[in-house]
């Protein structure tokens, strides 16, 4: 045990490369000498930094036997003791196992996020081929009775959707049911940020439809999308509507989105930029340095011979931003 407790110290220690070939030639030396030949189990702490070494060194075998270990100890596992073991697959580009490890994470009752995910993310974002493996990873689980987790399935609907491939991405949720997944409030999230990208309102409408029909309820972060994608359009009266609506629900409005709402109004010279500025200083927001100029350049504008941009309005969808 002390050898380990010993060798541990270096792992701590990131100066280059060399001290981590050290590291993992160290570890793979004497963590079978101590659990194997000594029969003597680490502690939590030791099992946790030989854990990270494998996710680091991509060293799999040894990191799911660190936690069979754990297991053997009685350790409460939680979600820190399975994101190595996935990025140990993700660097040995065993994208199935690492897909399974989440639904493994289920069944130990610990639920994965996209935190968890992101090795798998990193490692098929890089191409459509990557991606289309993991895709067919997810399959090939499901075909051989496994159960496909809906952080698995997200994380491959984020990896479309940062290679642009909105239609991909669409594709892949709408396969949601052969895979026996109900999508997920995350899911409509990486879906929108697609629809945002792509100017895409109607298909983004489909959405909020559909998650309404779902009973997912829209938190912060599905206004600030909704938002930021009706101010992509041609109109945008309904990012006025979904703000109040968001306010109605007493979710809090990020920064972000009077940001988003001041300039687009200001290119349209809608004098409503104002009424978002009060706002923003009232929730104790401070104006950044780039707002101002986007406003200092609007008031030297107004000089010039531009005509204002039609906006169309609905009577009664902007609360205090609505037509008088």
């Amino acid at each position: 045990m002390s050898l380990c407790r010993y060798h541990l110290k270096l792992s701590r220690a990131h100066v280059d490369c060399h001290v981590c070939t050290i590291q993992k030639e160290g570890i793979l030396h004497l963590w079978p000498k101590v659990t194997n030949e000594l029969k003597v189990l680490p502690d939590e702490g030791c099992a946790t930094e030989v854990l990270h070494t494998a996710g680091r060194h991509g060293l799999p075998e040894l990191a799911m036997d660190v936690l069979r270990a754990l297991k053997a100890i009685g350790a409460d596992l939680r979600e820190y003791h399975f994101a190595p073991i996935i990025e140990s697959f993700c660097r040995t580009n065993r994208i199935k196992e690492a897909l399974s490890a989440l639904t493994l994470m289920r069944q130990h009752n610990i639920e994965p996020n996209s935190d968890t995910a992101h090795p798998i993310f990193e490692a098929i974002r890089v191409s459509t081929d990557a991606l289309d493996a993991a895709w067919d990873a997810l399959s090939t689980l499901r075909s051989e009775d496994q159960t496909v987790d809906v952080t698995a399935f997200n994380v491959v609907i984020q990896a479309s959707v940062a290679l642009g491939d909105l239609q991909r991405a669409f594709g892949i949720y709408q396969m949601c049911s052969e895979l026996d997944i109900k999508p997920t409030l995350d899911t409509y999230h990486f879906l929108l940020s697609s629809c945002i990208a792509a100017k895409h309102r109607e298909l983004g409408d489909r959405l909020i439809a559909e998650m309404k029909e779902a009973k997912i309820k829209p938190d912060a972060r599905t206004y600030e999308r909704l938002i930021v994608l009706c101010l992509t359009g041609k109109t945008y009266e309904d990012a006025f509507f979904y703000l109040e609506e968001m306010k109605a629900e007493n979710l809090y409005p990020p920064l972000s989105v009077y940001e988003a709402i001041i300039q687009r109004c200001v290119l349209e010279k809608d004098e409503r930029y104002a009424v978002a500025m009060q706002e923003l200083q009232e929730y104790g927001y401070e104006v950044s340095p780039e707002l101002k100029r986007v406003i200092s350049d609007e008031g030297e504008s107004r000089h010039s011979k531009t005509e204002r941009r039609p906006n169309e309005r609905r009577p009664g969808r902007g609360g205090r931003y609505g037509p008088p």
